[in-house]
């Protein structure tokens, strides 16, 4: 199952190889595996072929043809909509027009922030010129742009909402210690300097 890559999450497909093994007058070598690949309900995986992304793959039970060991399932727990992993360009290229069916892409311009809200609730704020991918079903996502203007700043409704959001973030202790809650109050947008 070395082709079997572990999820972002700590977390693998479900798998099962049949193997065949080709008669050659040197050695006896495996050549060609059909994999069992079982996504769950809370699950996506994304298929890739000789490290090449291939398609998403949604819940199910799968038989793949694997030639040489070329391919290669990860699985991801979709009740966290963000989407951790390193190919986030190569998927929104590979995917094109597709993309929408499957992932929700917030593409943050340099002039604005996006402000990210799961299941009606803000989440999250994105800084300027940030692009990252959101899985779609599960989780509701929505994503709002804001325009900083000339003189970046946000509107003092928008304010609002990201200081509720900033309260929470100064418990975590992954934020940067020299905010303060009057100085979120005074400048949310403050931690993204």
């Amino acid at each position: 199952m070395n082709a079997i890559a572990e999820n972002l999450r700590g977390r693998a497909a479900a798998t099962r190889e049949v193997e065949f093994a080709v008669n050659n007058s040197k050695e006896n070598k495996t050549m060609f595996v059909i994999k069992r690949v079982a996504i769950g309900d809370g699950e996506r995986g994304l298929l890739y072929k000789n490290r090449r992304f291939e398609r998403v793959l949604v819940p199910g039970v799968y038989r793949l043809w694997d030639a040489f060991g070329a391919l290669e399932v990860r699985s991801f727990d979709i009740t966290r909509p963000d989407f951790i992993g390193k190919d986030v360009d190569a998927l929104i290229e590979r995917l094109g027009a597709e993309l929408e069916l499957t992932f929700a892409l917030a593409d943050i311009g340099i002039e604005e922030v996006g402000l990210v809200s799961k299941s009606g609730k803000l989440e999250d704020v994105l800084a300027p010129g940030m692009r990252k991918l959101y899985w779609k079903d599960l989780v509701f996502v929505t994503i709002d742009k804001v325009s900083l203007g000339d003189s970046l700043q946000v509107p003092e409704a928008v304010s609002k909402r990201v200081v509720t959001l900033n309260t929470k973030m100064l418990k975590d202790p992954l934020v940067r210690s020299d905010l303060s809650y009057t100085t979120l109050a005074q400048d949310p947008l403050r931690q993204f300097l």
